[in-house]
């Protein structure tokens, strides 16, 4: 990302709270956390809720509430200083690597998948403080898993339960606009 990207672009300091748990997740993000949401379709409403393109709309629109969901952070070079960066355009876009769309082949995929978010390769860093990964599982009709990782250090225990209400609500609106 570079400032010539269309649109505004904000920036602030880290807090001291913001700067610890964003050393954390430079280095092994204890901290960070992973929302998992099971969802199953009423029978005949998995088709249009449950789409992708409706999965990534809800993504957007949730950006657009939530902007920090969407920030990244930069050092400051010869400082000890970190900002969060906000680009406009971020929260009307969705960046490769931000929204992935996988499928589950079973009960056991998911647990791999799972085990991998917590244990893997960090998913997060400073281009990307939150993602998400959703998917079907293909073994169980009309179920779907929705994984949000997010850095502690734009959310707390009850952003993330904020994150997930309104994210099951966005997907239940069905509208474009």
């Amino acid at each position: 990302d570079d400032d010539s990207s269309p649109g505004a672009t904000h920036r602030r300091p880290l807090g001291m709270t913001e700067y610890g748990f964003y050393w954390d997740n430079v280095f092994n993000g204890v901290a960070n956390t992973i929302n998992h949401l099971e969802l199953e379709a009423v029978d005949g409403f998995g088709s249009s809720m449950f789409s992708k393109e409706n999965f990534e709309v809800a993504w957007l629109r949730l950006k657009q509430r939530f902007p920090l969901l969407g920030v990244s952070t930069e050092e400051e070079v010869g400082s000890e200083r970190v900002e969060f960066v906000l680009r406009e355009e971020r929260l009307r876009s969705i960046h490769p690597g931000e929204f992935n769309y996988l499928d589950f082949k079973s009960t056991q995929d998911v647990e791999r998948f799972s085990h991998e978010l917590q244990n893997g390769p960090p998913v997060l860093d400073d281009t990307f403080l939150a993602r998400v990964w959703v998917g079907p599982q293909l073994d169980v009709a009309r179920r779907y898993h929705v994984y949000i990782p997010v850095a502690h250090c734009i959310t707390d225990g009850m952003a993330n339960a904020t994150i997930v209400r309104e994210y099951c609500q966005e997907l239940a609106r069905l509208s474009k606009d």
